[in-house]
């Protein structure tokens, strides 16, 4: 039995119909699938952009601290480098007081070792024979130290001027006082101990402002025994004079040396 052309065209009609809604639905779902790919793509690559911003930024923070700490080396090593000049200058300047310290060592031991025999027997016949036996017993500890303890004993004497003044005053064979302070000299004569007590307290008035502490010295050779009298008498007063005038802030004293001939 044959259908007419007219009857299969109504037939094949709802077919197509079908087959558009079909191919529809498949195309809204690929295109809803893409859509759906193409938003987590999106977010991938946001969280990958955001994780790259991260790590730049930690990067950025490691470099800086990295940055800081080179820096802080930098200041460490230039500390380092002038600490070892500082210390370099400073053994050099020790070194260099060593050998200044030796070289007056020498001097001095040369002076001592160089008085004429007439000297020390002055020395000797001025002392009892306590005293002596005392001053023999001194020379041979003195020959028995090694220059090492005699440097000791002189950096202390050195050590001792940087925190005071020392004031040397003798009495010469002359009656001639001979006054040594601040690296000047004076000379004058005191028979009595208000002529003394005038003539140290002008000289103090004439010198630099002293240390906190000022020590007098006072020895002599061979001066008569009233004009010595006059110095232990006076020196006593004025040491207590100047401590007034200072309004109490430069402590003076005084040690009495007694017979002390100069080196010659």
């Amino acid at each position: 039995m044959k259908l007419s052309r007219r009857k299969l065209s109504f037939q094949l009609t709802p077919l197509l119909d079908l087959l558009l809604i079909v191919i529809f639905a498949q195309y809204m779902e690929v295109q809803e699938t893409a859509e759906t790919q193409a938003v987590e793509v999106a977010q991938k690559m946001n969280a990958a952009q955001d994780t790259a911003e991260l790590a730049r930024l930690q990067l950025l923070a490691k470099l800086e601290v990295a940055e800081q700490e080179r820096n802080q080396l930098q200041i460490e090593r230039n500390r380092l480098r002038s600490t070892m000049q500082e210390r370099e200058t400073e053994i050099s300047d020790e070194l260099r007081q060593s050998r200044e310290e030796i070289q007056e060592l020498g001097e001095i031991l040369s002076r001592l070792f160089r008085l004429p025999q007439e000297t020390i027997e002055r020395v000797l016949a001025a002392r009892s024979e306590a005293e002596r036996d005392e001053l023999r017993r001194e020379i041979e500890t003195m020959a028995g130290n090694r220059a090492a303890e005699m440097v000791k004993h002189l950096r202390t004497w050195r050590e001792l001027l940087k925190r005071c003044d020392v004031w040397d005053i003798h009495i010469g064979d002359d009656n001639l006082t001979t006054m040594t302070a601040a690296g000047k000299t004076f000379k004058f004569r005191a028979e009595t101990p208000e002529r003394f007590n005038a003539e140290i307290y002008a000289r103090y008035k004439a010198l630099p402002q002293p240390k906190n502490l000022v020590i007098l010295l006072v020895s002599w050779s061979d001066a008569q025994f009233s004009v010595r009298q006059a110095a232990i008498t006076g020196v006593a007063e004025v040491t207590q004079k100047m401590y007034d005038d200072s309004d109490r802030r430069t402590r003076f004293e005084y040690a009495i040396l007694g017979f002390s001939p100069p080196l010659q």
